[in-house]
């Protein structure tokens, strides 16, 4: 689930005028892709950075703890 407010501070310009849109960006001239922008960049770094929702790192917590079954049998044989 992604952030509401870190979603609409993101700058979908690729999508609209980058390598994705209409290629009208003039710094695809020089960039010659979106993810040679700073733009596309701290897009992605924001989607890096955002917290976890507390449902996700609860579901991870109990399959990670979950004992593996392949290793509990190779280890009976």
């Amino acid at each position: 689930m992604i952030n509401p407010t870190i979603e609409h501070s993101i700058d979908h310009c690729w999508q609209k005028i980058g390598i994705f849109g209409d290629r009208t960006c003039p710094e695809l001239l020089s960039l010659a892709h979106c993810r040679n922008c700073r733009v596309y960049t701290e897009a992605g770094r924001q989607l890096f950075d955002r917290s976890l929702p507390e449902e996700y790192r609860q579901e991870w917590t109990q399959l990670i703890a979950q004992p593996n079954i392949r290793a509990v049998q190779t280890k009976a044989l």
